[in-house]
């Protein structure tokens, strides 16, 4: 199925996508995508991301209307699909959902865990806790009452969230840290690499 109701009506041309992500297109800067998917199960408005040569690989068999792939992935792909060549498919991939967080309006996020999150069968998630698309939830990690994890954070292995914490896209924890009550991290921030 689609990544989750909250990516619905990106509404974004391969062309607007291009500037967002200050990506080369090859192919039409005219085509509409609305969702956000994964590559088997993409349909023909929506956009894939591909992150290596071999998942782009798997763009011949996929239905997507437009994917984002590096350049040794566009070589990969089927030149008739329109290519958003990207030095860095991960971060593009943040940059966008971190657009559509902003475009959409501002109220509180409705908790709960989309069915594109991977939680660890060990981990211990409070009450009111919402999780953003793709979310990754470690074994043994402990998450508070009413933290909010936006897209794409990943929690590893043996990591405390205090209660009411903030995660934005893109956020990781290495295995053990620890996030106090109400702390609030800004996207892509890495906590716990070697030498922090």
């Amino acid at each position: 199925a689609r990544m989750t109701n909250a990516l619905r009506n990106l509404s974004l041309t391969t062309g607007q996508l291009r500037d967002l992500l200050d990506a080369e297109l090859r192919g039409s800067p005219e085509v509409t995508l609305r969702w956000l998917s994964h590559i088997e199960t993409a349909q023909p408005d929506d956009l894939v991301f591909a992150r290596d040569a071999n998942h782009a690989r798997q763009l011949a068999d996929s239905r997507a209307g437009a994917a984002m792939v590096t350049a040794s992935g566009a070589r990969e792909a089927p030149s008739s699909l329109p290519l958003l060549i990207v030095d860095d498919p991960d971060a593009s991939l943040i940059k966008v959902l971190e657009h559509l967080e902003q475009a959409q309006p501002k109220e509180s996020p409705q908790p709960g865990v989309p069915p594109s999150a991977d939680i660890a069968p060990t981990a211990s998630i409070g009450q009111g806790v919402t999780l953003g698309p793709l979310c990754i939830v470690g074994p043994r990690v402990t998450i508070g009452d009413g933290a909010v994890l936006s897209a794409r954070v990943t929690v590893g292995a043996d990591c405390t969230v205090g209660r009411a914490s903030a995660l934005r896209p893109g956020v990781v924890l290495e295995p053990r840290s620890h996030q106090g009550e109400g702390s609030q991290q800004q996207p892509r921030l890495i906590i716990g690499a070697d030498g922090f």
